[in-house]
């Protein structure tokens, strides 16, 4: 049996170095954790409290404008809600609970909420976001379907954006 490398003296270590390359390709995705990427679209979903057998068919909202002031509703039934996305509970409550709401419609991209109540975004300064079950939101709320026992907290925060 013949052996390149015996005469080729470059292909040994040639090998070697290519092995090592795939290795450290293949290890480093291996070790890498998974992306945490935000449900699929939209308030075309189905509820599973709508028919459906849900643990539970309700959420929490929590409002936090920044300066001490914070509103919360517990058990808010997705049964009553046409539109079950982050937005549409926020939607509701803020027709439900009178309190003044703003958004600019994004076409693809939904809605992003200007302002609640009197804070409004300003820029990168400060801004209106929001998390679910203590998660950071990375798409739009009109783009985020719930399914029930979800806990959301809008947040009027600086530099997040």
């Amino acid at each position: 049996m013949r052996f390149l490398w015996k005469h080729h003296k470059a292909i040994g270590p040639l090998l070697v170095f290519l092995a090592v390359i795939v290795s450290f390709i293949v290890g480093y995705d291996v070790g890498s954790p998974p992306i945490a990427q935000a449900p699929s679209t939209t308030s075309s979903l189905a509820s599973p409290c709508k028919g459906g057998e849900a643990v539970s068919c309700t959420v929490s909202i929590m409002l936090d404008f920044g300066d001490g002031v914070i509103q919360a509703w517990n058990d808010v039934s997705l049964a009553t809600i046409s539109d079950t996305t982050v937005w549409g509970v926020l939607q509701t409550m803020s027709q439900k609970e009178k309190f003044l709401l703003e958004v600019k419609e994004y076409d693809s991209l939904g809605v992003m909420v200007e302002k609640i109540g009197d804070k409004q975004n300003r820029g990168v300064e400060q801004s209106w976001q929001y998390w679910v079950n203590n998660e950071y939101a990375t798409v739009s709320a009109s783009k985020y379907p719930l399914s029930g026992g979800e806990v959301i907290e809008w947040k009027y925060v600086k530099g997040q954006l």
